[in-house]
């Protein structure tokens, strides 16, 4: 089952954390509340905190994203040495075969 829905095995085990813990999160208040240790300003205040909660989680997605896909293709760029690329990727160096390939040339 490492492909569930069309996912990869690490997506499955993060939705399964998930899931397993939003059921934890309501098993929890509905104990709370049972006893008393919940009430309505209670829930109010945590539907509050969810806000910068998940603003947090929106801006890491979009510096996630930012920063892998800018900062691995410069440090790409500059582990092999190619600081001009075009923005098809092309290089606009020219690029030289090693000599130990030389005969490998077509």
């Amino acid at each position: 089952m490492t492909d569930f829905l069309g996912l990869g095995a690490t997506a499955v085990f993060a939705c399964a954390i998930a899931l397993s813990n939003v059921w934890a999160t309501i098993v929890l208040a509905a104990s709370m509340a049972r006893f008393d240790l919940f009430g309505g300003t209670d829930f109010v205040a945590s539907l509050l905190a969810l806000i910068p909660s998940f603003a947090g989680l929106a801006i890491g997605q979009w510096l996630r994203g930012y920063i892998i896909v800018r900062a691995a293709h410069d440090l790409v760029q500059r582990l092999i040495g190619n600081d001009r690329m075009t923005k098809d990727g092309q290089t606009t160096i020219p690029v030289r075969q090693p000599k130990h390939l030389a005969a490998c040339r077509t």
